[in-house]
């Protein structure tokens, strides 16, 4: 397409009528003072002032993004426009010349990249199971509210990037941390297994932990991680429970035995005649 800035009259392709659903044989395009009309509302002042400041600052060239909708079927698409601006003997810009592409498909397919994106970060903030995203090197690229609860962690650890996996995990647990890890690197995923977590009031976690490796090298994982601060508790008391009873059973069984020597040696010293 071209446009002569002091007419405003334009020129177009065959496929910028398309791309308006136009038929080249109906007439000439329409001067710009109509054509605006058909850019979407929220994107005219942005389209105008692209026009409007054509080769200000000595910038020839210009590229921007907007929405229009055909007249004859109000269908809205979304379009770029790349090009130039040319100038008169004088070096006033004359003219601007570009060319459109129709972005609606992949725009939309942005769109729902973008939804499917948000239901999956709703379901993972959802979930009580900490999620984490990140690398066999111990950095922590994305992780979810449960996952920061039970590292005892603030987000803003994770957005600076100061949160690392192998800095809040016990020395004594990297040997089996780099035996999983060459298990997935090997297998894809890892035997999920149990390790601790140091948290910063240096308390220890225990946990459940089991990931994949993704991509040729095998070094991105996404990991889930399980608190077993509660089984571990309940295990503790079940395990005294049983050390309790392990031991009443014993003094009783003491008790009862020094009960039946006792009776036996009074037996023993009974005349026979009262037996």
């Amino acid at each position: 397409w071209e446009l002569d800035l002091a007419s405003g009259r334009q020129a177009w392709s065959d496929g910028q009528y398309a791309l308006f659903g136009l038929d080249p044989a109906a007439g000439p395009p329409p001067p710009y003072d109509r054509w605006i009309g058909l850019v979407h509302p929220e994107d005219r002042a942005a389209v105008a002032a692209s026009r409007d400041g054509a080769g200000g600052g000595g910038d020839d060239e210009f590229a921007l993004e907007f929405r229009v909708r055909r007249p004859l079927d109000g269908a809205e698409r979304w379009l770029t426009s790349r090009g130039r601006v040319e100038r008169d003997a004088s070096g006033r810009p004359a003219r601007m010349v570009g060319i459109n592409l129709d972005l609606t498909e992949m725009r939309d397919r942005e769109a729902a990249l973008a939804a499917r994106e948000a239901d999956l970060r709703a379901m993972l903030e959802a979930n009580p199971i900490g999620v984490l995203r990140g690398d066999v090197h111990g950095r922590v690229l994305d992780a979810n509210e449960a996952l920061l609860r039970i590292l005892g962690r603030e987000r803003d650890e994770l957005l600076s990037g100061r949160l690392r996996w192998d800095a809040v995990t016990p020395p004594e647990w990297a040997p089996l941390d780099a035996e999983r890890i060459a298990e997935a690197r090997r297998d894809g995923i890892c035997t999920p297994y149990e390790k601790e977590y140091l948290r910063p009031d240096g308390t220890r976690v225990p946990v459940l932990v089991g990931y994949a490796l993704l991509g040729a090298a095998r070094e991105q994982s996404v990991a889930f991680v399980l608190d077993l601060t509660e089984r571990k508790r309940a295990e503790a008391a079940l395990l005294a429970a049983k050390e309790g009873l392990e031991r009443r059973v014993a003094e009783r069984t003491a008790e009862l035995a020094a009960r039946e020597a006792e009776l036996r040696r009074i037996y023993d010293r009974t005349p026979a005649a009262f037996h």
